[in-house]
């Protein structure tokens, strides 16, 4: 686990995930504590081979957009009931997150990578068609 510095009292959290490709990351306070995101934080992908900038939602944030959208449908009655001290957030390993916050630069925060296992590497060679 590991966890960057957004102010004094408030930390991001990364950490392995349940998923072999991702991580999950959330925020705490300074005792360690996790807590909702902070209104006026906005998190972006940033662009790379894999896609476009896209903004980061935490999982209570898209469960609570589906169970709205199924409600309006009149689907899910209100069975969803987060945890509201706390939101996760699952992010596939080495994507780079770009943190906004009033009042602040902008912060820039890589995800890590697991290791690649060695043998699981392959090696790209010219191709040469074969002389029969």
């Amino acid at each position: 686990m590991t966890a960057a510095r957004l102010g004094p009292d408030l930390f991001i959290r990364v950490y392995p995930g349940d998923l072999n490709d991702c991580f999950a990351f959330d925020f705490v306070n300074g005792q360690g504590q996790y807590i909702c995101t902070p209104e006026d934080i906005e998190i972006y992908s940033m662009p790379s081979a894999l896609g476009l900038s896209a903004p980061v939602r935490s999982i209570e944030a898209s469960m609570k957009f589906t169970a709205d959208a199924y409600f309006n449908l009149g689907i899910n009655e209100g069975k969803f009931k987060p945890d509201l001290n706390w939101e996760t957030y699952v992010i596939p390993q080495g994507t780079t997150l770009r943190i906004m916050q009033r009042g602040h630069e902008d912060r820039f925060l890589t995800i890590p990578s697991r290791a690649l296992n060695p043998a699981n590497i392959l090696v790209l060679q010219p191709w040469a068609p074969t002389q029969d």
